[in-house]
């Protein structure tokens, strides 16, 4: 049986944003939470289910630095990973998650663990240790948490809330200034800390 839809890989499709011309890529990570709805990109874990928040989390390298240094500083190069993610792909190549959609190669059980659906699949599992005991656990738990707000006749409850709501540190990107600027014109305007402010923003996701 697979899991909720809340939890699952999606086609990325088009950047949000293109902010342009800091010289350490560590810089763009502001932009890179809201681009990736404050979640990592491989495996789902979101800020709100770690209790450092974005700090367990850190900017990633599609194309490994150490293979092409060229687009170290480049904001389409980057993604949004937690840091066991990261340490574990360090230069290792793997599909890109803005060309191929994971949930091709991967199913989530309701268990927390994930199912190959194909090579490449099992690859990401294997390289990213996607079903490491503890990170399984923190799944099952998270999706135990939607059933039981699915179940509910009451609403949503405290416990769904606190896992599923957005960050309450949120950036506000139209405040910062990218040294090139941003070659999407605007997008900071949209960005999740300013539809909430305009009430644009759903309380969950």
């Amino acid at each position: 049986m697979t899991s909720s839809p809340i939890i699952a890989h999606r086609l990325i499709g088009n950047r949000a944003h293109y902010p342009r011309g800091y010289e350490g890529y560590q810089r763009y990570k502001q932009w890179l939470r809201d681009e990736f709805q404050f979640t990592c990109v491989y495996c789902l874990h979101r800020e709100t289910w770690d209790h450092a928040g974005h700090r367990s989390f850190s900017v990633e390298h599609k194309e490994p630095q150490s293979k092409n240094g060229e687009n170290t500083h480049d904001y389409m190069n980057l993604v949004y990973a937690c840091v066991f993610c990261n340490s574990c792909r360090q230069d290792i190549e793997i599909p890109d998650p803005e060309s191929e959609a994971f949930s091709d190669h991967l199913t989530l059980l309701k268990t927390g663990r994930f199912q190959a659906r194909t090579a490449k699949g099992r690859d990401l599992i294997d390289t990213l240790y996607l079903n490491e005991s503890s990170r399984v656990r923190m799944r099952n738990m998270m999706l135990q948490v939607v059933d039981n707000w699915s179940a509910s006749i009451s609403g949503v409850n405290e416990g769904f809330k606190r896992f599923f709501e957005y960050p309450d540190d949120m950036p506000d990107l139209r405040g910062k200034r990218p040294p090139g600027g941003n070659a999407i014109a605007g997008s900071e305007d949209d960005c999740h800390y300013a539809r909430r402010e305009r009430g644009e923003l759903a309380q969950w996701f």
